[in-house]
């Protein structure tokens, strides 16, 4: 009965969320960002979590896993629209190198820190550090555009090829940030222990393949829009349940069914639209999900969210570097090019979720906990940087 009960009051809070979140509003830069980035809904989620109210406890987000596990699926299929090859074509190869380059450097320098740090502040089995580390990294990859959308230095004309830098990279690094994320699936103790890594990428691969040609048999001709909803509703949660199943990641599997779905079928428009439709109340929900596993009775968890939000400002200005000074096509990009990839995007709340969902939570807890603090500080000073690159100038080509 209490699991009804939460699932409603969720449900209510998303699409209360979704009319009056991610909207412009009269207010300084700082609150606009947090507003429309929905962040709030941590809080909401935190509050009726076992951190608080313990409304939304652990037995009933056990009971709503399968939600979750949904939520999801939804967004990595929504992610994996976005990277249609045509289109990827026309974005130029040393912007697509240049999130390579930096989401890399990133990635390994966080994993660097995190295993050096988490030692010395966590009693965990090796291992743990190890797939910490790894969820770490991927889900400080990742970057969102809305410092970037509500400043007005981005619509000036001398930071138009600076700002098309960043959208590019902004938007390239989520894959990126999976490709590390799925590492830790392969890392997982175990997994290693009953079979062979090759397993368990056979079993990814076959769960990917039977989900695109489910999807690719009921749109081989066209349907009507409530049929499309069907078939759409009911691969996604297919897809979901079995990767949860098989110790997959709901998350990996739909965004590798997202891209060749938008790749194969003529159904992409359409398939796209529903998508994108339920997009902003299924983030809601996700950030609620997220809240409540965020835990903050220990002083260690506000200590390493500073450590994390600074140490990430590093690895992502040596990225920018390593990018801007590596690629030739782009030696006349500013040196702090990494100030404008700090903004954390979805899909970092959802490879946090994922993690905290896949992994036990011995250490998954305090390691989702302490990087939301860092990304809260983020999103909270995020403008400030942003500012402070295009303050000076994007580059002349």
């Amino acid at each position: 009965m209490k699991t009804t009960f939460v699932f409603l009051l969720i449900l209510i809070l998303a699409f209360a969320g979704y009319r009056r979140s991610f909207k412009s509003l009269k207010a300084p830069v700082l609150a606009q960002n947090f507003y429309l980035t929905g962040i709030e809904y941590l809080f909401f989620g935190f509050l009726i979590g076992p951190g608080f109210l313990n409304i939304l406890d652990a037995e009933s987000q056990k009971g709503l896993a399968p939600l979750c596990a949904l939520v999801l699926g939804w967004v990595g299929l929504l992610s994996g629209f976005q990277f249609e090859i045509p289109k990827l074509r026309r974005a130029p190869n040393s912007h697509l190198g240049a999130a390579a380059v930096a989401c890399g450097l990133t990635a390994l320098l966080m994993m660097l820190g995190a295993w050096l740090v988490l030692p010395r502040v966590l009693d965990l089995p090796d291992a743990a550090y190890v797939l910490s580390g790894v969820a770490i990294a991927a889900a400080a990859c990742n970057t969102a555009q809305v410092s970037l959308a509500l400043s007005p230095l981005a619509r000036a004309p001398r930071n138009r090829a600076l700002v098309n830098l960043i959208q590019v990279m902004s938007s390239a690094d989520g894959a990126l940030a999976l490709g590390v994320f799925s590492a830790a699936f392969l890392l997982r103790p175990d997994s290693a222990a009953h079979m062979h890594f090759g397993w368990l990428a056979l079993k990814a691969v076959a769960c990917i393949a039977c989900q695109t040609l489910l999807f690719l048999l009921f749109l081989n001709r066209r349907r009507s829009q409530e049929e499309l909803t069907v078939v759409l509703m009911g691969g996604v949660i297919l897809g979901s349940g079995v990767a949860s199943m098989l110790d997959l990641s709901p998350l990996v599997v739909n965004f590798a069914t997202g891209v060749l779905l938008v790749n194969i079928t003529r159904e992409k428009e359409r398939l796209y639209g529903m998508i994108a439709a339920v997009e902003k109340p299924a983030y809601l929900v996700l950030l609620i999900f997220l809240g409540s596993v965020w835990h903050m009775d220990s002083f260690l968890y506000f200590f390493g969210g500073l450590m994390y939000f600074a140490w990430r400002i590093l690895a992502k200005i040596a990225g920018g570097v390593a990018a801007a000074h590596g690629i030739p096509a782009l030696r006349g990009a500013p040196s702090d090019l990494g100030l404008g990839l700090l903004d954390h995007g979805g899909m970092a709340m959802a490879i946090l979720l994922d993690f905290s969902m896949s992994f036990p939570q011995s250490y998954a807890i305090p390691v989702v906990s302490t990087v939301l603090v860092g990304v809260v500080l983020n999103e909270l000073l995020g403008p400030a940087f942003i500012h402070l690159i295009l303050q000076g100038g994007g580059r002349e080509s």
